[in-house]
């Protein structure tokens, strides 16, 4: 206890010192980490002690970890846990919630981190995560800290004895110890040899386990979902928000149940999310997330009939999908939106590498076919890869209503998606070495070139395009020059924004 109580007073300059020297102790000590209590009190953290026979640890820093679970000093990292109810958690470049949004923490996931002014530094990688939302409901909630006594009482300590049995069970692993609940008393204990057999046990005495919380943290069940990857997962740069819309019936589910398997596709971008029609279902288990079920988000239905071109007129249809997108969020931290057909095969990899450029050039969307080249109607997106930047997606949300006006109603999705963008003036980038696909001018997996390849309706057609384009090499390529001048400098000048081509 004394000792505990000394290491309460700890500065924040040696708290620092301990966070430097921690990782060099975890390596050393395989159990040492920056909220232990330390068995070098008196010392500078750090300092030259006793080595091993083989020489191999030449520092005085190991720490009692059986004791504490953790000592919260000020400056050190202590565990937090997402609140299930808030969905994400978004990770920060700084203290800031205007900067930018770097990652992301999922519900129940465990960080650690240190609490400043309202925001949790990371401890084990770079970000920020708010503690509380503007609302004032809490985002994180702090893991509550164990220790085990030997001889004192837990109100002695200036601590709450354990007595809920989950909050039992959670000491035990925390502390690596075996416990006993006593169900009438309602007290938490850890079992400790005893060899004199002074206790009333024999040769096992019975200690308190006290914690620095009255209650632990109630069950977490991470909320159902689409999004990928939890925990340590960054984003890439730029980040990718991708999403397919599918039917319950027919190849698309189990052509996207194949992709998600082995994490491939839409489910290799920074975030994902499925979406249907009909009902809400169960796709399967994350790939990276075993505990997580990967559930599509409905939306409302909509009439399809045919298009002036003959396709699909389903601009209605995806008007709902693009409000769901909207609903679902995630867009909100995203660099790049975009809608990918199931039969799509899709390298986000190689997609990230073209729109790189892009990020600084505002509300920008992707023209991805040139068919009929002088025809008025072209370059245009088509529908198997949808590209916007974030500013495009936040353009289309906020003014969709000014393309109503548009005759769009004999139109097909991505026809009308183009003509809208184009009348709200945002910016179209011609790509045409971004999407392969056998409606334009051709998809040749092999060709190492383009981001995604269309169409591929059966699995094994399907994997065997994405082999082909995994394998191929990545041939060079770079954008035009941006043009002299500022994008918002040309739209206050009421010139139309021009199609920029990539080439290889």
């Amino acid at each position: 206890a004394a000792q505990a109580s000394a290491l309460r007073a700890t500065t924040a300059k040696e708290a620092k010192a301990r966070h430097e020297w921690a990782g060099r102790c975890q390596q050393y000590t395989g159990g040492c980490g920056w909220t232990a209590v330390w068995s070098c009190p008196g010392q500078k953290v750090g300092s030259k002690g006793a080595a091993t026979d083989d020489g191999s640890i030449p520092f005085a820093c190991c720490c009692l970890l059986e004791e504490w679970r953790g000592e919260l000093l000020e400056g050190q990292a202590a565990e937090w846990r997402v609140v299930a109810s808030v969905g994400r958690a978004a990770v920060r470049e700084s203290a800031s919630g205007g900067a930018r949004v770097i990652g992301a923490k999922m519900p129940c996931d465990t960080v650690r981190a240190i609490q400043k002014d309202g925001w949790l530094e990371l401890a084990e990688e770079p970000g920020y995560l708010q503690a509380r939302a503007s609302s004032g409901a809490a985002e994180l909630e702090r893991v509550p800290l164990f220790r085990k006594l030997q001889g004192d009482s837990c109100e002695g300590a200036g601590l709450h004895p354990v007595k809920e049995h989950s909050m039992c069970l959670e000491a035990a692993s925390a502390l690596g110890v075996l416990v006993s609940f006593d169900q009438s008393d309602k007290e938490c204990r850890w079992r400790r040899e005893d060899p004199d057999g002074e206790s009333k046990f024999g040769d096992i005495a019975l200690e308190p386990v006290c914690s620095d919380s009255l209650h632990g943290l109630p069950a977490c069940t991470p909320t159902v979902t689409t999004t990928p990857y939890p925990g340590s997962r960054r984003w890439g740069s730029p980040s990718l928000f991708c999403y397919s819309v599918v039917r319950a019936d027919g190849y698309e589910t189990p052509l996207m149940r194949e992709q998600m398997k082995k994490g491939v596709g839409i489910f290799a971008c920074d975030e994902f999310a499925i979406f249907s029609q009909d009902v809400s279902f169960t796709l399967g288990m994350h790939p990276k997330r075993p505990d997580a079920p990967v559930v599509t988000h409905q939306f409302p239905a909509a009439p399809v009939g045919v298009s002036k071109d003959g396709t699909a007129g389903n601009t209605q249809l995806f008007m709902n999908v693009w409000n769901a997108v909207n609903e679902h969020g995630v867009w909100q931290y995203m660099d790049f939106i975009m809608k990918v057909d199931p039969d799509a095969v899709l390298l986000p990899d190689r997609l990230r590498s073209h729109l790189k450029p892009y990020v600084t050039w505002g509300p920008t969307y992707v023209k991805n076919c040139n068919k009929v080249p002088g025809d008025p109607n072209f370059p245009m997106m088509f529908g198997a890869l949808e590209v916007l930047s974030h500013g495009a997606f936040e353009t289309y949300i906020t003014r969709q209503k000014e393309c109503m006006s548009l005759p769009w109603k004999p139109w097909g999705e991505d026809f009308f998606l183009t003509k809208c963008l184009d009348h709200l003036g945002v910016l179209g980038v011609g790509d045409f070495n971004i999407l392969g696909d056998n409606r334009c001018t051709g998809a040749k997996c092999g060709d190492g070139l383009m981001a995604a390849y269309h169409p591929f309706k059966d699995i094994a057609r399907w994997y065997d395009c994405w082999g082909q384009a995994t394998v191929a090499q990545e041939a060079k390529w770079k954008p035009v020059p941006r043009p002299t001048g500022s994008r918002d400098n040309r739209a206050l000048a009421g010139a139309r924004p021009q199609s920029l081509v990539v080439v290889k």
